[in-house]
């Protein structure tokens, strides 16, 4: 799966960086490289170096005041909320929650969550929040390889309006999901009228007077075959009785998957294997639609 060069520039740069929680931001960077010059320019010509020491210190304290202002590491929570299970090709949408028991008038974020390379990668996801007790961020993916994925960490980066630092921390809401073959195909097989009417068959089956196995003994009532009187039991009551056979419930279909390493070519969508076993659970569905036992 090919990824934009974006994407996995910046998602190293943000793994990369995680052991510094505090990040000078480029406006800081343009702030300094446009004042700092022509100071020293004029302290070269009048001689009065006080000047530069003294504007690079009010820059300075001007973005420590920035810096402290952002809340803190301990003060944010984060959870990952998703289902649990979804099918190959399927979109999910996953909901980020994060809580901070401070509340700041302002904050610009980007985040990155961690995502297996099977899955479309939406990020980095930047935004703007004003109320910064409670927030969400969803956003949307889907796999393409099924199988079972553990979701681990959440990087998040947040600065203040000023925006001369950012500060940069982890998350590990730790999150399950199990990739599930296609069934769209199961669907539309049991919901489309033409190919349940090509799957039942356009011919009407009789079932065979006494095929099945054998019930009970009742009275007769007029409408049963003739051909099912028990004679014995009508000499021995003094009236007619007639014997009941349970239909058939249904055939043992056994279905056989081939797990070898043939199984694992890889086709347009997907492999021979998750082919087959797309095919496998349509059978068994129309199977066991019509009363059949499958086993796999």
């Amino acid at each position: 799966m090919t990824k934009s060069f974006r994407t996995s520039w910046l998602r190293p740069k943000f793994r990369a960086e995680r052991f510094l929680p505090y990040l000078p931001t480029r406006r800081l960077l343009v702030l300094m490289l446009a004042t700092t010059p022509p100071l020293i320019l004029f302290a070269y010509w009048s001689e009065h170096w006080l000047y530069v020491f003294g504007a690079d210190l009010a820059v300075w304290l001007l973005s420590l005041t920035d810096l402290l202002r952002l809340p803190r590491r301990r003060e944010f929570q984060a959870k990952r909320c998703l289902t649990e299970e979804i099918e190959r090709g399927q979109g999910i949408q996953v909901v980020l929650k994060f809580s901070c028991r401070t509340s700041a008038a302002l904050l610009y974020f980007r985040l990155i969550d961690c995502l297996p390379e099977s899955f479309a990668d939406p990020f980095p996801l930047s935004g703007m929040v004003s109320q910064t007790a409670a927030w969400e961020c969803a956003y949307e993916t889907q796999a393409s390889v099924r199988g079972d994925y553990l979701l681990d960490s959440v990087y998040l980066r947040y600065r203040s309006r000023i925006g001369f630092w950012e500060k940069q921390i982890v998350f590990h809401p730790v999150s399950t999901l199990r990739v599930i073959p296609n069934l769209d195909s199961v669907r539309s097989h049991l919901v489309t009228l033409r190919q349940a009417l090509l799957t039942d068959g356009l011919r009407i089956k009789r079932n065979h007077p006494g095929s099945g196995e054998f019930a009970q003994v009742r009275s007769y009532v007029p409408g049963d075959d003739p051909r099912m009187i028990n004679w014995r039991q009508s000499a021995k009551w003094a009236e007619l009785m007639s014997n009941v056979y349970e239909p058939e419930h249904g055939k043992n279909i056994t279905i056989l998957i081939d797990c070898g390493r043939v199984m694992g070519i890889e086709l347009q969508a997907s492999n021979r294997l998750e082919k087959s076993l797309e095919a496998a659970l349509t059978v068994a569905a129309v199977a066991l639609k019509h009363g059949d036992y499958v086993s796999v």
